[in-house]
């Protein structure tokens, strides 16, 4: 991934956060939000291979937001590394895969829960200089957008 995209990729995520952070905001009784100063430029990019499993997690990032139809879209964003690449295949508990389209940072997933209600769990396989890892999403079904908790498995 170029430079350039990585920072276009981090400011989409910056954009999206700072959405969800002031719906937060406003909706816990009238409180102001305040205001925060936000670097735009990413860190650079850096090998898989040199990080912790719990700072790979910090850095990994999976964000679910409803579409059309009650599909979700979810999207895994990897930009954070030079050599971290997702595996083509996912097992999914709680819902049915529409599409995936593989993106240059990361990969995107449109998902068809099987209720309105309830987690949704990703499975998705990881590879880090050729090094498989198991990456385990759960985020909730019914909410306008979320981020979901990650584990290693």
């Amino acid at each position: 991934m170029t430079p350039r995209e990585r920072t276009a990729a981090h400011l989409q995520r910056l954009a999206q956060v700072a959405t969800v952070s002031l719906l937060a905001a406003t909706a816990s009784q009238g409180q102001d939000p305040g205001y925060a100063v936000v670097d735009p430029m990413p860190p650079p990019a850096e090998p898989c291979e040199k990080t912790s499993d719990a700072d790979l997690l910090s850095q990994l990032w999976v964000y679910a937001s409803p579409i059309a139809d009650g599909a979700y879209q979810v999207n895994l964003n990897a930009s954070r590394f030079t050599d971290l690449s997702v595996a083509k295949d996912q097992k999914i508990d709680g819902a049915s895969l529409v599409s995936r389209t593989d993106l240059g940072w990361g990969v995107q997933l449109v998902l068809k829960p099987a209720a309105a209600t309830g987690p949704v769990v990703l499975h998705l396989g990881l590879s880090c200089q050729g090094k498989p890892k198991k990456l385990k999403a759960t985020f909730p079904v019914g909410l306008s957008q979320a981020n979901a908790a990650l584990a290693l498995e």
